[in-house]
């Protein structure tokens, strides 16, 4: 996960001659649905570029990133919950929809 995170901060960033300009990519999760949805930047401007179905929550994490938890029902009816994704706070816009 240490690389995808490192991957998304390559992409998500513009050198300029003399400075880096990030670009902020939005996710918007949803309480209600249970739905977590990954934009370039601000949604209504650009194109979603991953969602989540089953996602109970998304962890703020110390080491500097959102992490989407999402949950699945095993075959013995059990639930887990396990991580999907991980994006870097420091570009990332995060909205939460009830």
């Amino acid at each position: 996960m240490k690389n995808y995170a490192e991957n998304l901060l390559k992409n998500f960033t513009i050198k300029n001659k003399t400075k880096t300009i990030m670009m902020l990519q939005t996710i918007i999760f949803n309480s209600t649905e249970k739905t977590v949805k990954v934009y370039e930047e601000h949604p209504d401007q650009s194109t979603m570029v991953n969602s989540f179905i089953n996602v109970p929550t998304v962890k703020i994490k110390p080491e500097g990133f959102y992490e989407v938890i999402q949950k699945e029902v095993n075959s013995d009816s059990s639930e887990s919950n396990y991580p999907v994704a991980r994006y870097p706070i420091a570009n990332t816009n995060m909205l939460i929809e009830h």
